[in-house]
């Protein structure tokens, strides 16, 4: 029966291409399955019976499978794993019955395992038994549908470790373990150690085609398991190993397996940089001039390189990287995706290495908006991943072009916004793509924000969030853009802003993404910046911006940036608003708020005065909130705490003039020591005629509670108006609103007291009268100061003493300005003459 079945053997294999007599196969499987399970104990019958099902089953796969063979087969490898020639025949079977799965029954799978690490485990050089043990691991691994734990792994590892010439056990013995990484990973991971990835990357100096490319396969699949794996591989040195052999080899294949290699293992899932060798972009940019074929594959490598090169490198030659790249970007015969390809290197490129010449910059600019513009849905079909792809490349240019000052052209700005219309058109959905766009034209505006606005850019920046009103990204990005182009204070712009739902849709934002801190902040400056224009103030307090905004400061607090926009956004707010929406305790909470939180910021201490300023202005009412909610402390200490600041001292003495309008105001002021501070901020201060003017009107308003009249001259008030008339001579306003505080602090009424006049008082008076004889306010008031005076004999002594033709200066007076000064005039001329 052995001979036989030997005989129908050799004759099927002479055959092989007679399907008529392979149709005759299935005849004889019964009886071959029966006789095997017969004689079970004879190796020579089951020998020639695995020998002739290998042949016959591919024909016969059905008759097989209902014959039970696979049973039998299994049967005779475990029954004689001693035999290298019955195991090898019964492992070709297996082989043979698992490259078609449905006719496999997995029912003897751990049987057949269990043999077959028996059989090679006793023959373990036995090339065949290896070959066709390692095809049957790979099919059966392939189609497996659960995890088998009895997957004897060892058998294809140690077979690539014999390092045979035979090309047919590499082939197997990678496919086995290839198909062991994709779907035995979280198993196979715990056997392999950093010996048998050292044996695998030995492997790669081997003469033997074949075996070298199942060592790549390897290497490949177990760098594709995890960044654990890549880590051991790229330790030994695959990455140097496989650059060389780029650069070496001669044949097509095994350079696409290197090159494949290198891209696996630059391509982490974590990222992290490595030292990589000098010239490895040279060296796969070269490939191209022999096998231009592989090009969109070189583009894949040198993206995944850049990507965990180190940032700014010095030691890596990026020659002509540029160049390579841009030229298959404006070649029009290049395929889409090989373009595509090439653009994700410059993104990578571009944001790896910040470091381009204004010539670079230019050329990557101009090809990737024109690969861009060339696909915009005109000429050519619109391509929706070219533009993702290209138009993250172009933000990272257009961003260095930011930071160095790029001066751009008018032309290049107005295809680009061109292009945004054709996207808007095609691809308004694409939220990847409209991030990087506005990207773009964000840093352009920081460039040249003319050139944005004169090309369109503010209405397409708009219609863009409008159809996006809920994608927080595309918001985000928009409230910078209208933030950065409404800073122009141009008319024109902030109309085409309100028009053109700009400020509904910076309103909207503020609301839907209170909790994100840069639209917070972006739409708050937006909005400071547009509430210069009175129509534009109208629009954001009826859509609830007001309250939103304290809203944003209230979540912010420790952003100054933003408070500060807030701030001047509030204070021309307040001024328009309507005074029932103003009456919101929050909104002087916020205020006070914020100064008590930045004691030692004065430009937002100034600003958020100047909140105060602007709403106490409105009503008695709010002026009378501020003081309760501790308005005047919190100035007071600021001017205390910012003695040097003159602006914000000039801000602290308009906003107490403000607010001391009230008589209950007036008290709080001195009580927290206002006056003290007021007249500190004047002497420190003296030639800043703005500071002087204000001060006196302060001191002035506060004059009229008659217990404070005392305060003033005891804080040297007297001193300080003095010193201010002499400082500013040539200034009519501050001479006469100096005068107009001597002229109240001079006499008591409540107390029945006229205050002692000095010789430089009575002096400054007489001076500024000489000084502006046709003013008629500083007339009014030197005037009214030397009739209260005189009202005191001690005065009129000082001033008969000490003054010449101060008749004439009062003749003169009354008669230019007869219902100010004539009664109080001839009053002081009497009461001098008779003394």
């Amino acid at each position: 029966f052995a001979a036989t079945t030997d005989l129908l053997f050799n004759m099927f294999a002479v055959a092989a291409n007679d399907e008529t007599a392979h149709n005759k196969s299935s005849d004889c499987m019964s009886t071959i399955t029966r006789r095997m399970k017969e004689d079970s104990k004879d190796a020579v019958v089951q020998e020639a019976c695995c020998n002739l099902l290998s042949i016959v089953v591919p024909k016969s796969r059905l008759h097989f499978k209902e014959s039970d063979g696979l049973k039998e087969v299994v049967t005779a490898l475990s029954n004689f794993p001693n035999s290298s020639s019955v195991c090898t025949a019964a492992a070709k079977v297996l082989w043979t019955t698992s490259s078609r799965p449905v006719f496999f029954d997995e029912t003897y799978l751990e049987d057949a395992f269990c043999a077959l690490e028996a059989a090679v485990g006793e023959s373990s050089s036995d090339v065949n038994l290896l070959i066709h043990s390692c095809g049957f691991i790979a099919n059966v691994v392939s189609f497996c549908s659960t995890s088998k734990d009895e997957i004897p792994f060892k058998i294809p590892m140690n077979a690539l470790l014999l390092k045979v010439e035979d090309p047919r056990l590499g082939h197997q013995a990678g496919r086995a373990i290839c198909a062991i990484c994709i779907k035995q990973s979280k198993r196979f991971i715990k056997v392999i150690d950093k010996d048998f990835i050292q044996a695998m990357v030995d492997n790669l100096d081997s003469s033997s085609e074949e075996l070298l490319c199942a060592s790549y396969d390897v290497l490949i699949a177990i760098g594709n398991m995890s960044d654990e794996m890549k880590e051991k591989s790229l330790s030994l040195g695959s990455l140097e190993i496989a650059k060389s052999h780029v650069e070496s080899f001669q044949t097509k294949k095994l350079i696409e397996k290197a090159l494949e290699l290198m891209s696996v293992l630059a391509s982490p899932v974590k990222i992290r940089t490595l030292s990589l060798p000098e010239d490895i972009f040279q060296v796969v940019m070269k490939v191209n001039s022999s096998f231009p074929d592989l090009l969109e594959k070189l583009c894949v490598v040198l993206r995944n390189l850049l990507i965990i090169s180190i940032p700014a490198s010095k030691q890596l030659n990026f020659e002509s990287l540029v160049t390579f790249t841009t030229s298959i970007i404006d070649d029009e015969n290049k395929s889409l995706a090989l373009r595509r390809e090439a653009c994700a290197v410059l993104w990578v490129f571009i944001a790896r290495q910040k470091n381009h010449s204004q010539h670079s910059l230019k050329a990557m600019y101009r090809s990737l908006l024109s690969v861009m513009s060339s696909h915009n849905g005109e000429q050519r079909s619109y391509d929706s991943d070219l533009q993702v792809v290209a138009a993250g490349a172009l933000s990272r240019v257009t961003a260095i072009m930011r930071d160095i000052g790029f001066p751009m052209q008018f032309e290049d700005v107005e295809e680009l916004m061109h292009l945004l219309y054709k996207i808007l058109e095609n691809d308004i959905d694409r939220v990847e793509l409209l991030e990087s766009v506005l990207e773009t034209v964000l840093d352009l505006s920081h460039i040249d924000e003319d050139c944005i606005i004169q090309t369109g850019g503010i209405v397409v920046v708009i219609d863009i969030m409008v159809e996006n009103e809920q994608s927080e990204s595309i918001q985000e990005r928009g409230c910078n853009i209208l933030a950065v182009l409404s800073s122009t204070q141009n008319v024109q712009v902030n109309c085409c802003i309100a028009e053109t739902d700009g400020i509904d849709m910076i309103v909207s934002s503020l609301a839907l993404f209170s909790g994100n801190a840069i639209i917070q902040e972006s739409a708050c400056k937006a909005l400071s910046n547009l509430s210069v224009d009175g129509e534009a103030r109208m629009l954001i307090t009826s859509q609830g911006g007001l309250m939103l905004i304290i809203n944003a400061m209230d979540s912010n607090k420790d952003n100054v940036d933003m408070l500060e926009s807030c701030c001047t956004a509030l204070r021309l707010l307040v001024a328009d608003a309507d005074e029932q929406m103003l009456r919101d305790p929050m909104i002087i909470k916020t205020i006070l708020s914020l100064m008590n939180v930045h004691p030692d910021n004065n430009g937002l201490q100034e600003k958020a005065m100047a909140v105060i300023q602007s709403l106490s202005g409105r009503s008695k009412e709010f002026k009378e909130q501020i003081a309760k909610a501790g308005g005047i402390s919190a100035i007071t200490f600021a001017m205390k705490e910012h003695l040097g600041d003159e602006t914000l001292q000039l801000r602290a003495f308009t906003t107490l003039w403000t607010l001391a309008v009230l008589k209950t105001n007036q008290i709080e002021v001195a009580s927290e020591d206002g006056i003290k501070h007021v007249v500190n901020g004047m002497m420190l201060h003296l030639m800043n005629g703005a500071i002087q003017k204000q001060g006196c009107g302060c001191l002035c308003t506060l004059t009229n509670h008659p217990d404070n009249k005392r305060l003033i001259r005891e804080a040297g008030a007297i001193e300080a108006l003095i010193f201010s008339m002499w400082a500013h001579y040539n200034s009519e306003s501050v001479q006469a609103e100096a005068c107009k505080v001597i002229s109240h602090l001079a006499v008591n009424l409540a107390m029945n007291e006229v205050m002692l006049a000095s010789i430089e008082e009575i002096t400054c008076l007489v001076s500024a009268m000489r000084r502006y004889p046709d003013s008629e306010k500083i007339q009014e008031y030197a005037v009214m100061a030397l009739r209260n005076y005189v009202l005191s004999q001690d005065n009129v002594e000082i001033i008969n003493s000490n003054v010449d033709q101060l008749d004439h200066l009062l003749m003169t007076a009354a008669s230019r300005f007869p219902e100010k000064c004539s009664e109080r005039a001839y009053q002081v001329m009497e009461t001098l003459s008779a003394n």
